[in-house]
Order: structure tokens, then C-alpha cells, then sequence
């Protein structure tokens, strides 16, 4: 199912097994790594598409976010279901190499909002501690700082804390 930002200028399409080598070049990138995946994750094409095939077997939502204009990829979303009965997910998400433009938060507000009406009560999302620009994402959307997975994260530069966000469709603007 497409879904279209109120901004205009954004909208999201399921991913699809081609999308594999875009999820793994954008994944392998060095920002990414750091600011999300782990240094030492193993990204590969062969890995995405499982995964992106995984989400579809399960009926998991993986959306490729795409400009409107053109058509260009420049994100995905990401939702893993904890629960059987689907009202509680985990977020994952990430930008390719257009960061730092605002197209992550029109597309996830349209997540947020699309699943809030398919029923689901609390979304989940983790994020290290040093990555500020996605702390101030999360918490412009609502997102409550809900705990701390102290030294939880090991990398090259030391070891750090996972801030474990929540938001309850109850409590959304």
C-alpha cells in the first residue's frame, strides 16, 4: 500500500526484493553504521532481500521512501511487530544519501498515522545515545524517552548507552 505525506512531496511504497542492493548500499554507508547498524554489522544485498522478503512473509510494513517529484529512494521505514494481535511495533528506519533535508519526519508522522488506524496502540524505537539528530526526531514526534540500555552499545569509540523510546497513540498530538 503507497502512502502519501500531507507535505506533497513525499510517498512511501512497499519494498521489494530489488530494493536490496539500494537498503545495502545505503546500510554499508559509514554515517549509517555509526548512527545506527553497528560498525561491525554484516550488510551484504542477499541479507536485505531476506529481510525485505521476511517483512512480507510476516506482514511486517517496509516502505522505501521515495520524492514525489522524481521518484528518487531516499529512506525506509521499517516496522517489526512484537506482539501477535499487532498493536505494538518497533520502528527501524533510515535515510540513503539525502539526510539532513526533512524528509524523515513527514514519512514517519505518515506511519504513524496509517498504523494508528490499522489499530496499533504503541510504536518502540531505540536509538545510541550520541545520535542527537535522531533523539530530536523521535521526540518531535512525541516520542518519550522511556528507559536506558546503559553500555550497551560497543564500538570503536567507547562504549554507550541505547535510549529506548515509546509513543502511545493515546498520547499523540
Amino acid at each position: 500500500m503507497e502512502l502519501y505525506t500531507e507535505s506533497g512531496n513525499l510517498f512511501l511504497r512497499p519494498a521489494i526484493a530489488k530494493d536490496a542492493s539500494m537498503l545495502a548500499r545505503w546500510k554499508d554507508d559509514a554515517y549509517m553504521r555509526k548512527m545506527s547498524i553497528g560498525e561491525d554489522a554484516v550488510v551484504t544485498p542477499e541479507i536485505e532481500r531476506a529481510d525485505i522478503l521476511h517483512a512480507k512473509k510476516k506482514e511486517f510494513p517496509y516502505w522505501i521512501i521515495l520524492l514525489k517529484a522524481n521518484n528518487h529512494p531516499v529512506g525506509y521505514i521499517r516496522c517489526d511487530f512484537m506482539d501477535e494481535k499487532r498493536r505494538m511495533v518497533w520502528l527501524r528506519f533510515g535515510l540513503g544519501e539525502r539526510r539532513g533535508e526533512g524528509h524523515a519526519k513527514p514519512a514517519l508522522f505518515e506511519v504513524l498515522r496509517h498504523l494508528t488506524a490499522r489499530g496499533v496502540e504503541r510504536f518502540e524505537a531505540e536509538v545510541y545515545a550520541f545520535n542527537t539528530p535522531c533523539v530530536h526526531l523521535l521526540e518531535s514526534l512525541g516520542f518519550k524517552r522511556e528507559g536506558v540500555k546503559r553500555k550497551a552499545h560497543h564500538d570503536k569509540e567507547g562504549i554507550h548507552d541505547i535510549f529506548v523510546y515509546g509513543l502511545l497513540t493515546a498520547d499523540s498530538p
